[in-house]
């Protein structure tokens, strides 16, 4: 295992990103300072589908925002990829600035994240 921690901030708040890294797959926690978790996601390409299987694990089913970042990743990157979103945001602009703050950091690292 593997942790890498970064920050960006959006509209004032810092929004803060942990990656703990395993094994062809990793796990991606976002939210706010106080460290919840309330909903996980996993996502994982198979045999049968072009894009990733994903499947809420805990909370929320109809919150789609952990499954959708989970499939995106695992496609990118090609491991399993489980994601706890936990930010009361879900509206576009929220969902795209995480989603871009995750490509820019998955390009300055890579090795961070498979």
């Amino acid at each position: 295992f593997s942790t890498h921690q970064f920050r960006r901030l959006f509209n004032g708040n810092a929004v803060h990103f942990l990656v703990l890294r395993m094994d062809c797959s990793f796990l991606l926690w976002i939210g706010l300072q106080s460290g919840n978790m309330k909903n996980l996601a996993v996502a994982m390409s198979t045999a049968y589908e072009r894009a990733p299987t994903a499947s809420c694990l805990m909370g929320d089913a109809s919150d789609l925002t952990s499954s959708s970042l989970a499939s995106k990743l695992s496609k990118r990157t090609g491991c399993q990829v489980f994601v706890s979103y936990n930010l009361s945001g879900t509206d576009a602009a929220t969902v795209n600035f995480v989603h871009d703050s995750l490509i820019e950091e998955m390009s300055l690292n890579p090795e961070k994240f498979h």
